[in-house]
């Protein structure tokens, strides 16, 4: 058996994208729309997440302030276009999740334009290059993460404005005839046909990263188990259960779309000791924390290639190495360095956290320290790694790929 769904726009994906493209399109249109969900629930691979968002105040003084740094934090490689509409639209944001949706916030910072690019975003942990407006921290209810809510709550007034929900029901098929798409396929839970007929199919379904088959065909990369196994380009996963499995990709490379680029960004990802169950705002990992201290980075003619103090994160740097002479970057340290570390610890303000933390004072506690012969570099608890290399890839480079090398320079 089959039904059949008439609407105005189907979209597939009730991720944050998915939400906010029908909550717009029901704001400001006539048009009927139907959201196709696979979960039985809304919010994507955000669902499970803690959040924060950006807003920018729309004045020029804001936004010439914000492009400019934008500009320095991307090295002069990103889209400052997209940057631009992304500002734009970032400044409804405080009436839209705080007004309309009710959400509560724990913590704000107000940022004057003037100072932007001159501290670490969000309060701590992130580079000065993101540090470009207003900034609010959700409040999360119970032990449930505060994306769940404002996925919840674009749920509710997208039902209040006549918008339509089908959980369970993934899409499966794009139908295309002549040049124009014209509907889709999917099916339901209980595993009948569902025609989708409309004027307007958006794809919001997200990424790869739950699908280790296409990764690999797609990147010739492996994705690994959570005890990091295998050699050679491997990518460790710390967002579990995504659900990204490419269903919107294949689905328009079916029907001709093109195949865009596909990345996978990385830098500071070290697998090793204590990463398993790791999640990107818990470096349980002190390798990488220590790694996401502020360097010295040089390309492999030994010049800098970007502003390490406004640069210092996963996708600003690997853009930074992609442009390099054979898409490699070098971390250097010294020994003037390590003894920093042993005697004041690591700066707070450069380890990852999403909500500003504070430092514990241990004094009194036991801690064991370990030394590596060779390096003279200590840890707490877990061996040294004298050297990383980091692969990235993305399939528009056509193979190609960047590195990153932790040098470690010794002092006589």
């Amino acid at each position: 058996m089959s039904r059949t769904i008439e609407t105005d726009v189907a979209i597939m994906g009730s991720g944050l994208a998915g939400l906010s493209a029908a909550y717009r399109l029901l704001k400001t249109t006539d048009l009927k729309v139907a959201i196709f969900e696979k979960r039985p629930y809304q919010g994507g691979a955000v669902s499970n997440c803690p959040m924060a968002f950006m807003s920018l105040p729309d004045t020029p003084e804001h936004m010439a302030s914000a492009l400019r740094v934008m500009g320095e934090f991307t090295n002069y490689a990103g889209d400052l276009g997209l940057a631009r509409t992304v500002f734009h639209y970032s400044s409804l944001l405080p009436d839209i999740v705080l007004g309309e949706l009710g959400i509560e916030v724990e913590d704000m910072i107000v940022n004057d334009p003037a100072t932007f690019g001159q501290k670490r975003a969000y309060g701590s942990g992130f580079p000065n290059g993101m540090d470009v407006g207003d900034y609010y921290f959700i409040k999360g209810r119970g032990q449930g993460h505060a994306a769940a809510l404002v996925c919840l709550g674009y749920r509710r007034i997208i039902e209040s404005l006549g918008g339509q929900f089908y959980f369970n029901t993934p899409i499966q098929k794009i139908i295309r005839e002549g040049n124009r798409v014209t509907g889709a396929v999917a099916c339901d839970k209980i595993g009948e046909r569902v025609d989708i007929h409309c004027k307007t199919l958006l794809v919001a379904s997200g990424g790869i990263s739950d699908n280790p088959k296409m990764m690999k065909e797609e990147l010739g990369l492996t994705r690994t188990d959570d005890d990091c196994s295998g050699d050679g380009d491997v990518i460790f996963i710390h967002f579990k259960n995504s659900k990204e499995t490419g269903d919107g990709q294949r689905a328009v490379w079916e029907i001709g779309g093109a195949k865009g680029g596909i990345s996978v960004s990385g830098h500071s990802v070290v697998p090793g000791p204590g990463i398993v169950g790791n999640i990107a705002w818990m470096p349980r990992n002190l390798l990488r924390i220590v790694q996401e201290q502020p360097y010295l980075w040089v390309d492999a003619n030994g010049k800098r290639f970007m502003n390490e103090e406004m640069s210092d994160q996963h996708m600003a740097v690997g853009a930074g190495l992609y442009n390099n002479p054979g898409h490699c970057g070098y971390i250097i340290w010294d020994e003037d360095t390590t003894k920093r570390w042993a005697k004041r610890g690591v700066e707070d303000d450069y380890v990852y956290f999403i909500f500003r933390g504070k430092r514990l004072n241990l004094s009194g506690s036991r801690l064991t320290w370990s030394g590596h012969r060779e390096t003279g570099m200590y840890t707490m608890g877990i061996p040294f790694m004298t050297c990383a290399n980091i692969w990235g890839l993305t399939r528009k480079d056509y193979g190609k790929r960047w590195q990153t090398t932790i040098v470690i320079v010794r002092t006589e």
